[in-house]
């Protein structure tokens, strides 16, 4: 077999990219950017694009220091459940369930 067949990821769970950043990571710059380019032309896109950047390295920096998934755990605790989906999730709040 030739080695060149295959693609063995370098870590088993390596997320996928675009380009140079990951899925969540791309989209936050496309939006920043789409918004700063929408506002005000040229100048907007670089702005847009620097805020982006300047998101993505505080992100970064907060992943590294607490994990990947931190963040999402954090939101689930400390913000009310106002959306359309709160009636899928248990409110974080009980403890003992009875059925």
């Amino acid at each position: 077999m030739i080695e060149e067949d295959f693609y063995l990821p370098r870590y088993l769970d390596e997320p996928e990219r675009m380009i140079i950043w990951t899925a969540p990571e791309f989209v936050l710059i496309s939006i920043c950017s789409m918004m700063g380019l929408i506002i005000k032309q040229a100048v907007g896109l670089l702005v847009g694009l620097l805020f982006a950047l300047l998101i993505l390295k505080v992100v970064n920096n907060f992943k590294h220091k607490h994990g990947r998934k931190f963040l999402v755990f954090w939101c689930y605790w400390h913000f009310p459940p106002h959306n359309k989906f709160s009636k899928l999730f248990p409110a974080s709040y009980v403890r003992k369930w009875f059925i």
